[in-house]
């Protein structure tokens, strides 16, 4: 402990256990570990981010899946777009890389369901932005024989009591 520190004469003759302490040599302990913890961090350096423009496009868009954000997305994804590939490509390419790496840091406890949702918001925005240049499934013709469209054999409850259903 440096010897300009304000509590040292507190901290010189501090009991080691805890219940002999006064109140003050609490206080004064838990300061001393409080600044030790903050010189840590402050000592630490910070990771280095790439610039957005030194990261390849596919990369890009999925990363901001997996941070979350929409801040130049759309501007990406019409960047991605002036490069030929289809909406559908875009979407089950990059932006489902980024979501399966949401599910892979969620898995690893290193993702928390609110950084999840906010991944899911940035895929949903992405999603809706490209939708608009998908073509359409169907030309308008109805279809037929749906599951779940009510058409087709009724459930047996609904036939006759007395029958027997095991010789049709």
């Amino acid at each position: 402990m440096a010897a300009d520190h304000s509590n040292v004469g507190l901290l010189r003759d501090v009991p080691a256990d805890w219940r002999k302490q006064s109140k003050e040599q609490r206080a004064a302990v838990n300061q001393h570990y409080i600044a030790a913890i903050a010189e840590h961090f402050r000592a630490t350096k910070k990771k280095e981010k790439a610039r957005a423009a030194d990261v390849p496009l596919d990369e890009r868009l999925a990363n901001y899946i997996i941070e979350g954000t929409r801040d130049g997305l759309v501007e990406d994804l019409e960047k991605k777009r002036g490069e030929g590939a289809a909406p559908l490509d875009i979407v089950n390419g990059p932006l489902m890389a980024g979501m399966a790496e949401v599910g892979r840091l969620f898995n690893a406890n290193e993702l928390i369901v609110a950084e999840v949702l906010q991944s899911a918001e940035a895929m949903k925005a992405a999603v809706s932005h490209l939708e608009q240049f998908m073509e359409r499934a169907d030309n308008g013709q109805a279809r037929k024989g749906r599951a779940g469209d009510g058409e087709g054999r009724r459930p047996r409850h609904w036939e006759e009591p007395g029958r027997n259903h095991f010789e049709e």
